[in-house]
């Protein structure tokens, strides 16, 4: 199968799918896709896209993509560091 039809077949390119997956669920499906790079590395992508779901979920589709596509540098680096800098500060 080749993998980035496989990441396709199983959802993982819908937004609206990764935000109803969780981690484990993003895990069976890169390894059913092909895509197992081991426990750390499959772990590591499976958590990068469950975040990737929940800032859809929170934000919105149309929020998200109006941010990246603003090219506004400020907009984008309040979007992906907010959490960072709020989890430093505490």
């Amino acid at each position: 199968m080749n993998r980035i039809a496989g990441l396709r077949e199983q959802g993982l390119f819908s937004p609206q799918k990764l935000m109803r997956f969780d981690q484990r669920e993003i895990v069976a499906s890169l390894k059913y896709a092909g895509c197992d790079r081991g426990p750390f590395m499959t772990n590591l992508f499976a958590l990068r896209l469950a975040n990737l779901g929940t800032l859809i979920q929170s934000k919105g589709l149309d929020g998200c993509h109006k941010i990246m596509t603003a090219r506004d540098v400020r907009m984008i680096e309040e979007l992906l560091l907010k959490k960072w800098r709020s989890t430093r500060l505490s």
